[in-house]
């Protein structure tokens, strides 16, 4: 009878999900996934006569590949992590890079823009969201127009931002999609203030017209009654 390579539970033939863990396996490649998501595998141990499993991994336990890594990482991340957990995180994304998967450029710079497991860092966040642009990471090119867009560990340059951002989102990047909707929301917002403001401006030049012409009148009507009209 297998058992669930997770948590140790003994499976039977035709199930495709642990009962215990909720791993769910993939017929294909008998792989474990949690939400879709490739995850570490646990290692049964004794704690007061009960069968608990730990979270480290053994030398009995084969290696994840780079996309495991990756997947484990986000999932950790997507997952209201402590610090150990993001710290875990971000070893798993640069364990992936240094195994030559500049997959791991996105979330790299998406831990180093947001502090997650390591310090924040504007310009290596930058780094990493070039290196994923240069990677066909579309969403590493939203990252990078948004960077540019607002000054983030770069020069800010607003017009180049924005080409990166449509370039992202031509190619179907939620992220491009999102930050190219909230830019032209902001831009619309702008205009009207600017509007609001141009017509109250207009509003106080003429306010001040008319009280500088009310006031030359009573001016002269004052000097008709003290002095009357000499003419």
């Amino acid at each position: 009878m297998p058992k669930c390579k997770i948590c140790g539970s003994r499976l039977s033939e035709e199930v495709s999900k642990c009962p215990m863990c909720g791993a769910v396996y993939n017929k294909t490649t008998s792989k474990p996934v949690v939400n879709n998501t490739p995850v570490v595998k646990q290692t049964p141990v004794i704690q007061n006569n009960k069968e608990v499993y730990s979270e480290v991994e053994t030398e009995e336990d084969e290696e994840l590949t780079s996309t495991e890594l990756i997947s484990y990482g986000n999932y950790l991340l997507n997952n209201n992590p402590e610090p150990s957990q993001q710290r875990e995180a971000f070893m798993c994304f640069q364990q992936a890079l240094e195994m030559g998967d500049s997959e791991a450029h996105f979330p790299l710079g998406l831990c180093y823009m947001n502090g997650k497991g390591t310090e924040e860092d504007s310009e290596m966040a930058y780094h990493h969201f070039y290196e994923a642009h240069y990677s066909d990471d579309y969403d590493g090119t939203a990252m990078l127009g948004l960077c540019c867009f607002f000054g983030i560990g770069t020069e800010q340059n607003k017009a180049k931002g924005i080409e990166y951002i449509k370039l992202a989102k031509s190619n179907e990047s939620e992220w491009g999609k999102y930050f190219l909707k909230q830019i032209k929301k902001e831009e619309k917002k702008s205009r009207k203030e600017q509007e609001i403001l141009r017509q109250q401006e207009e509003e106080s030049d003429a306010l001040e017209s008319m009280a500088f012409g009310f006031g030359s009148f009573l001016g002269a009507a004052l000097m008709e009654t003290l002095f009357g009209n000499k003419d």
